[in-house]
């Protein structure tokens, strides 16, 4: 901090000349200067040259562009404050919209300050305002100043116990850091309306926040808009500012939401441009199966290009290293519980509610029902499950090997007391290596056959979920429960005649993961040809069992990352 105010202290402390205002702050197209060096709209101001901008990755963000642009206007036109917020899921583009916006009005002629807050730095208070305070081009003296308040409030705030969610009566330091951040921003030596961007603020410090809104309530009447952008998340930090911050006048807020299948095929065919083979729709399809339509986990897609052209001239990105790292970013960009939540359901690889997850991690349901929200939110699971196998693997694969075979027990522990088929837990069993249980499956129960590969990192984790399978190979014409989700999958895919290349294509998967899956297919159907495969499916249909009754909840331990269970839950078993 004090090397840049040495760096501030070189510039001129005298205030510019009209006309050297006008000539470093150029009038944008469509404006003309006043003899006074004062830019006045002479008329409707011509956007064609700011529009480029925006001819971006993004879709589907027309509206929250539009809308923000629209505000930027009115309060230019009219001299009116303006404060808008956005907010989605991790991953939805918040950023992205938030930068095009940020540039569009600097294009427009609007001195755009930015900031952006850090969970790293989420205690450091007035750490925000200290950044929006640096991207403006303050003279030296009003920066000194302004960062020796700044500084001697930072040392009061830091002997200071808890957060500052309300500031003290009467404090003076207080009223002369909030009057010094409002004459900076004031005091800037132009005539140009302000933008200010404030990206994660949901890591702002409070007392940033409060200077915010300080700064907000004076804005009323100046061409001023703040555009705010923050992530969905279990609790909102600070419900105080955040509802008085609602209650402005001015104030709007735009949701994010997934990408709808139309918005991916829009993607695609600007990201297929000159290839041939597969359709937009098709393509648009099978990445929407594997991303949910969340724009990180598209782009990873997209961007890795994995599948490249295949033999045939078809075109389709397969899963790999850059979707992996988007994946992590999700789920580390959450609260510790919502990524135990998520190693939960990969845990128990199949279809999960609420009930079930609070009782595997030890918390009441009301407790898991939020991070369940979120995950679905930023498309990682669907229908209480994880959406693809390669985020189940990954989520897997990422898990300390204690913490899995902990899981892998209670899951046991859990299905057992629900009643489930003794393949599934037996398939708990194997994968904690657990033999002093009253719940542990004998060597020869059904599903403790011997274990088959799915191509996962994990292969003691993987879902071998027979309920009517024969006890030595698996042959077996069993239920349709038989086979895992990736099985049943590809199963139904040849089912319906569709070649191993078109099948790996619509679940972004290799043509040898799918032979190799077919291959078991036939096995544990006993299917001799592929033509009576939807024979031995419809069979299996007609035989499947209804899934095992839920549970009421019940804590069977606190994961680590959970720092217990909220007030009023039920203690752990002993």
């Amino acid at each position: 901090m004090k090397d840049l105010v040495k760096t501030g202290r070189g510039r001129s402390t005298e205030r510019p000349t009209q006309k050297r205002r006008v000539t470093r702050h150029p009038a944008p197209a469509g404006e003309q200067a006043d003899q006074r060096g004062h830019r006045a709209t002479r008329h409707p101001v011509s956007e064609p040259r700011v529009e480029r901008l925006t001819r971006t990755v993004l879709v589907q963000r027309e509206e929250q562009l539009a809308g923000l642009r629209r505000m930027y206007r009115t309060s230019r036109e009219l001299g009116r404050g303006q404060v808008a917020l956005l907010s989605g899921p991790v991953g939805s583009g918040k950023t992205e919209v938030l930068e095009v916006f940020g540039e569009w009005a600097a294009a427009m002629g609007a001195r755009v300050l930015r900031a952006a807050g850090s969970r790293a730095e989420r205690d450091i208070p007035l750490g925000v305002i200290w950044q929006l305070l640096h991207s403006a081009p303050l003279e030296a003296a009003s920066l000194a100043q302004a960062d020796e308040l700044i500084e001697t409030a930072f040392d009061r705030l830091n002997r200071a116990a808890g957060a500052v969610e309300e500031l003290p009566p009467g404090d003076d330091l207080w009223a002369r850091v909030l009057h010094a951040v409002f004459t900076s921003l004031t005091g800037l030596d132009d005539a140009a309306p302000l933008t200010v961007a404030v990206d994660d603020l949901h890591h702002a410090d409070a007392a940033s926040l409060h200077c915010l809104l300080y700064v907000i309530r004076r804005f009323r009447r100046a061409p001023v808009t703040i555009v705010l952008a923050e992530t969905t998340t279990l609790r909102p930090a600070h419900p105080l500012l955040r509802a008085e911050l609602f209650s402005q006048p001015s104030f709007r807020r735009y949701t994010l939401p997934l990408l709808s299948a139309e918005a991916v095929a829009r993607l695609v065919l600007r990201d297929a441009e000159g290839r041939g083979g597969t359709s937009a729709r098709e393509t648009a399809a099978g990445l929407l199966g594997v991303t949910g339509g969340n724009p990180l986990l598209l782009r990873a897609l997209l961007d890795e290009q994995a599948g490249g052209p295949g033999g045939d001239g078809t075109y389709g990105p397969v899963p790999g290293d850059a979707f992996d790292q988007a994946v992590l970013r999700c789920l580390y960009r959450h609260e510790p519980v919502v990524r135990q939540v998520a190693r939960a359901l990969a845990v128990l690889d199949r279809r999960a509610s609420a009930e079930l997850i609070g009782r595997l991690l030890g918390v009441p349901p009301d407790f898991t029902a939020p991070a369940m929200r979120l995950l679905r939110g930023a498309g990682l699971t669907e229908a209480g499950r994880l959406r693809h196998p390669r985020i189940l693997d990954l989520i897997i694969s990422d898990m300390p090997a204690e913490e899995r075979r902990r899981l892998h027990r209670l899951a046991g522990e859990t299905l057992h007391e629900r009643g489930a088929e003794a393949g599934e837990i037996a398939r708990h069993h194997r994968a904690a290596a657990w033999t002093d249980t009253p719940w542990a499956a004998p060597a020869g129960a059904d599903g403790a056959e011997e274990q088959v590969s799915h191509g996962r990192s994990d292969p003691a984790a993987e879902p071998t979920r027979h309920t009517g399978g024969q006890p030595g190979g698996g042959e077996s014409d069993g239920d349709g429960d038989v086979l895992s989700e990736a099985e049943r999958r590809v199963a139904e895919l040849a089912a319906r005649g569709d070649t191993n290349r078109q099948i790996a294509r619509t679940l972004f998967v290799t043509v040898s993961t799918v032979e190799q899956h077919l291959t078991r297919v036939y096995r544990k159907l006993d299917v001799r040809r592929r033509t009576d495969l939807p024979e031995h499916l419809n069979a299996c249909r007609g035989r499947a069992q209804e899934p095992a009754r839920d549970c009421a909840p019940g804590p069977l331990a606190t994961p680590p990352g959970i720092s217990g269970p909220p007030p009023g839950a039920p203690p752990p078993r002993g």
